[in-house]
């Protein structure tokens, strides 16, 4: 059975190939069809084996948040069955990726150490005080924002979101991002400086 990191190949600064995502989960020439594993683990399953059996992010099964093998989220069609678990829980469909959906409101700490290393989603505390993140460590953003910040997959908005900015847009201070937007830096601030790694 292919495996998950056969396709989810790492994220934008390690990843094997041409692109974070795979089209093909065997090499056609291995005629026993060897699932291929990727060298950066951020997307893969837990080495016990297959998803189904795979957990992460303090023990949760990888389904509680991305769907059972014949339904992971999203189902392209908005009404199918398969979606309706992961709307109840967050209000849309797709992978669980809103931090309040299980944990109280700013609960958290301001963090890295979420599912795949991911920030706190949708928590406004975020966008308030990421700048310093960046100043420290600029390779945790551009993993997922890209090289540039220009935005990727990886940073995609799950649904319609309104994020609150220190800087003026337009005469306020927030800005809105369509369901699907690659979260770029350049939405909100100037091109940051450029560090020497």
């Amino acid at each position: 059975m292919p495996k998950c990191q056969s396709c989810h190949v790492g994220d934008v600064l390690n990843h094997q190939g041409s692109d974070i995502v795979r089209r093909l989960a065997y090499d056609p020439e291995d005629k026993a069809a060897t699932p291929i594993l990727a060298d950066n683990k951020r997307f893969a399953e837990s080495d016990t084996g297959l998803y189904r059996f795979s957990t992460g992010h303090g023990g949760m099964d990888c389904t509680s948040c991305h769907g059972s093998p014949h339904a992971i989220w999203p189902n392209a069609d908005e009404n199918a069955n398969d979606n309706i678990a992961a709307t109840q829980i967050q209000g849309h469909a797709g992978t669980i990726t809103e931090c309040n959906s299980c944990h109280t409101p700013d609960s958290l700490p301001l963090t890295l150490a979420g599912p795949h290393g991911m920030h706190n989603v949708n928590d406004p505390r975020w966008g308030e005080e990421h700048g310093d993140l960046y100043e420290d460590n600029p390779a945790s953003c551009q993993s997922c924002h890209g090289i540039n910040l220009e935005g990727t997959r990886l940073s995609r908005t799950a649904v319609d979101r309104t994020y609150q900015t220190d800087d003026d847009h337009q005469g306020n201070n927030s800005i809105w991002l369509a369901k699907g937007t690659d979260v770029s830096y350049m939405l909100c601030h100037e091109r940051p400086e450029a560090h020497d790694d």
